[in-house]
């Protein structure tokens, strides 16, 4: 845009209504005997899918209890080819296929432990700023805006996607000492907030006043 003084840039964010979003935090992990884990996206390949699914095989294979719930609007091709995929990694008992017309993303939420988002392209990432709302403990890719929203190991946890032992490691010690965790997910409340619909309001009209 031929913009020679950068400081007249400004970034902005989507805003999210994280009035709908809450948890409780003493009994998030009340029961860990079932981990359940979501992934959201109806772009299941541009949400990389498949970089979860080896993951989730490494779990299995480890006797990790666990549902994994892949939530999106999916044509029936596309439905096909993710049982396949589901199949193929010896999966179909530990993974539930949901239609996300048929439920709310909040009421979901609150019921999960971690958010699994392997990305391989994203611009932000608004279901991550829900999910930390809702004291959810996110593990995503290290691309695109996500980092914008996600501290390493202060609010959540980020990854490369050429690495996938390292994600089921890190899940698999989530489940076995998971109140070593509640510390982050406190912290993902917090810094959720900068994400919510009236701080990022109040962010553009400063730009516009100052401007």
């Amino acid at each position: 845009y031929n913009l020679k003084d950068e400081k007249k840039i400004v970034v902005t964010y989507k805003g999210v209504d994280l009035q709908k979003f809450s948890f409780h935090l003493q009994t998030k992990f009340e029961n860990n005997k079932l981990l359940k884990i979501i992934f959201v996206g109806t772009d299941y390949k541009r949400k990389g899918l498949f970089n979860a699914l080896p993951v989730l095989q490494i779990l299995n294979n480890n006797k990790i209890n666990f549902i994994f719930y892949i939530l999106g609007n999916f044509s029936p091709n596309s439905l096909k080819n993710i049982n396949n995929l589901v199949e193929h990694f010896n999966l179909s008992k530990r993974v539930k296929i949901l239609e996300a017309s048929k439920y709310k993303l909040e009421e979901m939420l609150k019921d999960m432990h971690i958010l699994l988002f392997p990305s391989i392209e994203e611009a932000f990432g608004v279901t991550i700023v829900e999910a930390m709302a809702s004291g959810v403990l996110v593990i995503a890719s290290n691309i695109g805006g996500i980092p914008e929203i996600i501290i390493d190991k202060k609010n959540g946890f980020l990854f490369g996607l050429d690495n996938i032992k390292s994600i089921a490691e890190q899940i698999i010690d989530i489940y076995k000492s998971p109140e070593k965790y509640l510390s982050i997910i406190q912290q993902a409340k917090e810094d959720a907030k900068r994400f919510s619909i009236d701080r990022i309001i109040e962010n553009i009209l400063q730009v516009i006043l100052e401007g």
